[in-house]
């Protein structure tokens, strides 16, 4: 017979690993009912990352066999590990981008049990079970994975990546850090900037392991990095063109967004500003602070704590210093806040306080949860619970309670008529007798009514349609002779998007309501629509060129 205890830990165990299968499935449920709800169609990134996926999804049915192979590296301008293991999805289901968002869910529960890994592995089960809860309660990662974005995948890549780290014992492992080595080519194929989350931990992880007694630690890491190199390097060397080209526009969004100087004290604090208003909120951000405090306090700057503030830090300074932000980029570093949050509370003392607050943050998180997803403002009786709480710290207005954080809200059962705007071009275009696809020229660059709308429609509909964009954050410096050269044209009353993205699509919507003007007296009205918003979309016909 076993010993008691060995029984009693494998009773755990399994207690444990229930207890987060069901904190997975809470979130799959939720995420299933929140698509089901939400009609508003995938915009900017998120369709974006559909289109491509559903072009790979169609390479073994549109080409021959090699041409195929060879586009599993090049279609689109991210990594295509998300792509590759969706793709298969909208095979045998639909090419959607709710079918794809699967994916992120499966991530999701890769970055709950990774979590969990970490945080056992530095502080015991309770310490685990607590960081699990914690990291996939933050609101901008259960917020993002109802969408089909990388960070989700990014996120969990990271944290799983760094769990198989320590449990490497410093490298003295084979087979384990063969297998470390091996995530870190999936990460890179999840998105370039992974390596800023795992070289921190990674080079605190090779230093200790200096001070250990050598064996054959440094060829087992030689040979992960081997490993991870053949994983990733084909498509990076395939795509360097490519990246380069795309990571070298970054300088530009960033003053164009908008986004604070480098070097300025709002550069150094737009990440504290986005942790707290938009990836965890003011209670979480708190417990956080708390965490690490008594963690220092307890484990002074020990091995695997250090090993956690690398991950945070390193990542924190690079971003600060780059010209472009977003509220998403620093997320990886969301599990490692998690698992220092986690640790903190289970070490707190006395434990009436450890437990009050434990169970006063859970209360919180579950209330948050529920509003970001269902939204309790517009279901509670009028001005019960407001849609956003907040309080003042001098000139900052730190968020306590939030139903929009970044892009995820509570859902929305709303018609954008990008399939009705499609299926009236084909219709109108009926008796032309050219082969080549419709040319949809798309003025707005607005959020759920942008050229990646249509383009997304168009594909999964497979209609003989091109969307045609003459807005960006780079200047289209031939934007009317796009406008010219389209079938149609489809704008709207009101905002088209953001000022900085808009460029010249204001002047020409100006002009397609004159008739005196150069597009006037080329497109004609043909239709309207009511969209969500109030406002009105127009569709025009290039008269001349349909003659």
């Amino acid at each position: 017979m076993e010993p008691a205890a060995v029984a009693q830990n494998r009773r755990a165990d399994r207690v444990a690993y229930g207890l987060l299968t069901a904190l997975w499935l809470s979130h799959v449920l939720v995420n299933l009912l929140w698509l089901k709800m939400d009609t508003r169609p995938p915009f900017w990134d998120m369709a974006g990352h559909a289109i491509e996926t559903i072009r790979m999804s169609r390479l073994p049915f549109t080409t021959d066999f090699w041409t195929a192979f060879q586009w599993l590296f090049t279609v689109g301008d991210y990594p295509p590990l998300v792509y590759w293991l969706s793709a298969p999805l909208g095979l045998i289901f639909w090419p959607t981008a709710d079918v794809f968002t699967a994916i992120s869910v499966l991530f999701l529960g890769i970055l709950i049990l990774s979590t969990y890994g970490l945080a056992r592995t530095l502080g015991g089960r309770q310490a685990g079970l607590l960081a699990a809860f914690i990291v996939s309660m933050y609101p901008l990662v259960f917020g993002l994975s109802r969408h089909y974005l990388l960070e989700v995948p990014l996120v969990a890549m990271v944290a799983f990546s760094n769990w198989l780290l320590l449990r490497t014992d410093s490298f003295d492992r084979r087979g384990v850090t063969l297998a470390y080595g091996l995530s870190l080519g999936l990460g890179m194929l999840t998105k370039w900037s992974f390596v800023l989350f795992v070289v921190g931990p990674l080079l605190v992880t090779a230093i200790h392991a200096l001070k250990l007694p050598p064996g054959r630690r440094r060829l087992n890491l030689a040979l992960a990095l081997v490993v991870g190199a053949v994983v990733a390097a084909p498509w990076y060397v395939v795509n360097l063109g490519t990246l380069s080209k795309f990571l070298g526009y970054m300088s530009i969004y960033g003053p164009a967004e908008g986004d604070p100087a480098v070097g300025s004290l709002a550069s150094w604090g737009y990440y504290l500003q986005a942790f707290v208003n938009e990836q965890v909120l003011l209670p979480f951000a708190l417990c956080f602070g708390l965490g690490l405090i008594v963690l220092l306090m307890k484990r002074k700057f020990e091995y695997k704590t250090v090993f956690l503030l690398c991950w945070i830090v390193l990542p924190y300074l690079y971003f600060s210093v780059l010209h472009n932000k977003d509220v998403r980029y620093s997320m990886p570093y969301l599990p490692a806040t998690a698992i220092i949050t986690a640790q903190g509370l289970t070490l707190l003392r006395p434990k009436a306080a450890k437990v009050g607050l434990v169970a006063l943050l859970a209360l919180y998180a579950v209330f948050q949860f529920m509003g970001l997803s269902w939204g309790l403002s517009y279901r509670a009786p009028a001005g019960l619970i407001p849609s956003h709480i907040a309080v003042s710290v001098g000139p900052a207005r730190l968020s306590v309670y939030a139903q929009q954080v970044h892009l995820a809200s509570p859902p929305r059962a709303e018609n954008w008529q990008a399939q009705a705007i499609l299926n009236d071009v084909v219709r109108f275009s009926q008796a032309r007798s050219e082969a080549r696809p419709l040319k949809l020229v798309v003025l707005p660059d607005a959020a759920w009514f942008e050229k990646n709308v249509f383009e997304y429609y168009a594909l999964i509909d497979r209609q003989p349609v091109e969307a045609v964009a003459v807005t960006g954050v780079v200047k289209v410096s031939d934007a009317r002779a796009r406008v010219l050269a389209g079938d149609y044209v489809i704008t709207k009353t009101g905002s088209l998007g953001l000022a900085w993205t808009v460029q010249q699509a204001g002047q020409f919507n100006e002009e397609l309501g004159d008739p005196t003007s150069e597009l006037g007296r080329q497109f004609t009205l043909i239709a309207t629509y009511d969209l969500p918003d109030g406002t009105t979309a127009m569709l025009y016909k290039h008269t001349l060129l349909h003659e």
